[in-house]
């Protein structure tokens, strides 16, 4: 007996054949409510996954310019301090 998954199994178009005259059971229409409602689910998670992923990118690429801004505000600071240091020994040159 192979093996068969649920969830690829659940994808299948499901077909009942009802004789002329005959009904649907109540257990039927439950189950194909379901089948529609889980396809929906399906359908509504793509969009959803999509904005994790942005949410994840744009994290990262604002804690990497956040260093980057750190960075620059270290070397700014330290050119000052040079600058500082330069007027100092002109002025005590002069």
């Amino acid at each position: 007996m192979p093996n068969k998954s649920y969830r690829e199994e659940s994808r299948r178009e499901w077909v009942l054949n009802v004789p002329d005259g005959g009904e649907l059971r109540n257990d039927d229409l439950k189950l194909g409510a379901m089948l529609r409602m889980a396809d929906a689910v399906e359908k509504m998670a793509g969009p959803f996954a999509r904005l994790v992923e942005e949410n994840e990118r744009l994290k990262t690429r604002l804690s990497d310019r956040l260093e980057y801004i750190r960075r620059l505000e270290r070397q700014l600071a330290a050119t000052r301090g040079v600058v500082s240091r330069m007027k100092r020994a002109a002025k005590a040159t002069s």
